[in-house]
């Protein structure tokens, strides 16, 4: 079944990306504090914001595929689970549709006790943000059974043309060692690669 891109106007009407970038950083900060996590804003991560917020805002400017969700790489210690609740907090302010945003390992617990109502909204909802792709079992067993969770999910969002984003420590090999040839080759169709390159800022 060939999968059917998602649309401009179904996920992300157009915004003004200046607009845009300047909430997506403002809760950046704003999280920053709450958390108490001690690390300066650098320009890797301003880059990111931006890039992000042209693609929310469907701005043409965007170096990507704007059809595409967005995936998150890098070493731990640089933002990426921040940036993703700031996704989640900008699409809940300009849109009715509120994102499903969960742990890796919470996608785990959904597969692996049937948790059916759950499992449809992963697999159904609009935006769907999972954080630290490669921390749950990429393979489990039920009565004997053997299931892929995050494959079983984002095989279906696939082939909705659902917008899913993606966090993760995960280099391309090891998602392909983790998830199989056929994930990775998925996720280069499906979602814009956003590299934060440097250490970890934590202190």
């Amino acid at each position: 079944m060939e999968r059917t891109p998602a649309k401009h106007s179904k996920d992300r009407p157009v915004r003004n990306a200046k607009q845009v970038y300047d909430f997506m950083l403002e809760n950046f900060k704003e999280l920053l504090k709450k958390k108490g996590v001690e690390f300066e804003i650098v320009e890797e991560q301003i880059r990111a914001l931006k890039k992000i917020a042209l693609w929310y805002a469907n701005d043409e400017r965007f170096s990507g595929d704007l059809r595409k969700g967005i995936l998150l790489r890098g070493t731990c210690g640089t933002g990426k689970s921040i940036i993703s609740t700031v996704i989640e907090e900008t699409i809940k302010k300009w849109q009715l549709n509120n994102p499903m945003h969960i742990s890796a390992t919470r996608l785990q617990e959904i597969y692996q006790n049937n948790e059916e109502v759950e499992k449809e909204m992963l697999e159904n909802r609009l935006f769907v943000i999972i954080d630290d792709l490669g921390t749950e079992s990429a393979k489990i067993t039920i009565y004997g059974s053997v299931i892929y969770p995050f494959n079983s999910m984002f095989e279906s969002r696939y082939k909705k043309g659902v917008t899913t984003i993606v966090n993760t420590n995960y280099t391309p090999d090891d998602i392909e060692k983790a998830y199989t040839i056929r994930i990775r080759d998925r996720f280069r169709e499906t979602m814009n690669e956003i590299v934060l390159e440097f250490k970890s800022l934590r202190k």
